[in-house]
């Protein structure tokens, strides 16, 4: 796996709570430090064959090293990205046994469409605006 300029979220664009967590990254993300990736667009990229055995229903994180992360540890490492009050949350959830968050994750991830919508076109992240 080759490294990669920033780490990168790919999401099911969509979920609506897939959607969700894009608009949240965007909000707290001031600095631009982690790209965005509808599962959608994956075909057209270097990813796809690296995550191409993933199932399609999680949220995935590959870091600059090429490290790849999924489900709740994906989540994690988003609010560790951010830094800043989110490594807070980030150290009260990472506490929690793994087979706990996924089993969580896994139940809300079987749902999503059910609980949250789906979404007729792919949510694609509004590039950040730059200040001149």
């Amino acid at each position: 796996m080759t490294a990669f300029a920033i780490p990168t979220l790919v999401y099911d664009g969509y979920c609506n709570l897939c959607s969700w967590l894009v608009r949240f990254v965007q909000r707290h993300d001031k600095k631009g430090h982690i790209s965005l990736l509808p599962l959608q667009d994956l075909p057209d990229t270097p990813l796809s064959e690296v995550l191409s055995d993933l199932p399609l229903q999680t949220v995935v994180f590959v870091s600059v090293q090429g490290d790849i992360t999924i489900r709740s540890r994906a989540v994690l490492s988003v609010l560790r990205s951010l830094g800043g009050g989110w490594i807070v949350l980030w150290s009260v959830i990472v506490i929690i046994p793994n087979p706990i968050r996924d089993f969580f994750y896994n139940m809300i991830s079987r749902n999503r469409y059910k609980w949250f919508g789906k979404r007729q076109t792919c949510y694609y992240s509004t590039p950040p605006k730059t200040e001149i």
